[in-house]
């Protein structure tokens, strides 16, 4: 990261958030897996499935990380983290919607 900011001209506030966002989630990641007595090396696609599904959707922010390490090889290239889905949830009508809106908003619950 400082690498490509030192090459700017400019470092704009969301280039640096975004670069310091990356830098702490990998720091995150390296840490739990020292908590689970693991390390970079020898860490398996369930460990980083898991640490994925205990976290925030933040966590796929590691995808940049984690493709460095494949780059300088001290990970196993075929560990992918899953990807961030948006617009997967059901959805609900607008009459349903209204319904419900209508039935939190008017109980005496």
């Amino acid at each position: 990261h400082q690498r490509r900011m030192n090459q700017m001209d400019e470092v704009t506030q969301g280039t640096f958030l975004r670069a310091k966002q990356s830098v702490t989630v990998a720091i995150e990641l390296l840490n739990w897996l020292t908590e689970h007595h693991t390390d970079l090396a020898t860490m398996t696609q369930a460990h980083l499935d898991r640490w994925q599904a205990e976290g925030t959707t933040t966590r796929g922010i590691a995808s940049r990380f984690l493709d460095w390490a494949t780059k300088t090889n001290l990970i196993d290239p075929n560990l992918k983290l899953q990807p961030h889905r948006r617009g997967t949830s059901p959805r609900l009508d607008a009459a349903t919607q209204q319904e419900i809106v209508q039935s939190l908003t008017h109980t005496t619950e």
